[in-house]
C-alpha cells in the first residue's frame, strides 16, 4: 500500500501526522520506502505477521493506495478497520478501480460501524479529484475513500472533498534537490514542479528504479491530510 511513500510524503508535510507502520507486497517499493524515510515497511498484508504487527501498533489513521484491480486487498483493508476501529481511514484508488458496487459495500460498511464517508452521495464523481486543480497542468483523477468514526468528528457541516483554496500548495510543488550536498545528506528522489516524481543518483545499488513520468497524486492526498486535521477531534 505504501508505494514509494507519496502518501507518506503528503500526510508528514502538513506536520501533523507521523508514519508509524507501512507495508508493501513489492520489495522494490520496499526499499526504496525504507531509503526515503528511514523505515522498512512490512509486507504482504496476507502474511500472518504482517496484520500482526499492524493490528499491535496504535494509530490513529489508517491510508491504503490501491493501484491494482484487487478487490481481496479492498475487503482486508476493511477487516483491518474492522478489528482496529481508526479514527479515519483514507483509501486511494485509480478511477478505473472503483466501482459502484464497492463504493455501495464501503458505503454499507460504514453506516454498520458508525462512520462517515465524506462527500459521497452514491456517484463516484463525488469522490473524484482532479490534479489539474491543484495548480498541476495536468489530468489525472483519484477516487478518496475518507471515512471518519461518527465520535471524532468536529462538525459534519464542514465535511467535503472539494479544493480547499485556503490551503497553501506551493509548499510541495517543488522541491529542490541539490546534488552538491554529500551523498548522505541527499534524499535520492525529486518531487518535481508537477508534483512528479523520479529516483535521482544516491538510490540503492541493485534495485531497479523507476521513472515515474505521471503525475503523483501528492497535492490530492495533501488536500485531503489538511482537511483531517480540521476535521478530527
Amino acid at each position: 500500500f505504501c508505494g514509494f511513500g507519496a502518501m507518506t510524503k503528503a500526510f508528514e508535510r502538513t506536520g501533523a501526522f507521523k508514519s508509524v507502520l507501512a507495508t508493501d507486497v513489492d520489495e522494490n517499493m520496499r526499499v526504496h520506502f525504507d531509503y526515503l524515510f528511514q523505515k522498512k515497511p512490512l509486507g504482504d498484508i496476507f502474511n500472518k505477521e504482517t496484520m500482526k504487527a499492524i493490528h499491535t501498533t496504535p494509530y490513529d489513521v489508517l491510508c491504503a493506495g490501491i493501484n491494482d484491480l484487487n478487490e481481496e486487498a479492498f475487503y482486508k483493508v476493511l477487516e483491518i478497520v474492522e478489528k482496529d476501529i481508526p479514527k479515519a481511514f483514507v483509501l486511494e484508488m485509480d478511477t478505473s478501480i472503483m466501482s459502484k458496487s464497492l463504493c455501495k459495500t464501503l458505503k454499507n460498511f460504514c453506516e454498520k460501524h458508525e462512520y462517515h464517508f465524506v462527500g459521497y452521495n452514491d456517484s463516484i464523481e463525488d469522490i473524484t479529484l482532479n490534479l489539474e486543480n491543484f495548480g498541476v497542468p495536468e489530468f489525472c483523477e483519484r477516487v478518496y475513500c475518507v471515512c471518519l468514526k461518527n465520535e471524532w468528528i468536529r462538525c459534519k457541516d464542514s465535511l467535503s472533498l472539494q479544493l480547499n483554496k485556503e490551503h497553501d500548495y506551493e509548499c510541495y510543488k517543488y522541491t529542490k534537490y541539490e546534488p552538491e550536498k554529500k551523498p548522505e545528506q541527499r534524499r535520492g528522489i525529486d518531487w518535481g514542479f508537477e508534483g512528479n516524481f523520479r529516483f535521482l543518483d544516491g538510490t540503492p545499488e541493485n534495485h531497479k528504479v523507476a521513472i515515474i513520468d505521471e503525475a503523483s497524486p501528492i497535492p490530492m492526498t495533501y488536500n485531503v491530510a489538511l482537511s483531517l486535521m480540521e476535521w478530527l477531534i
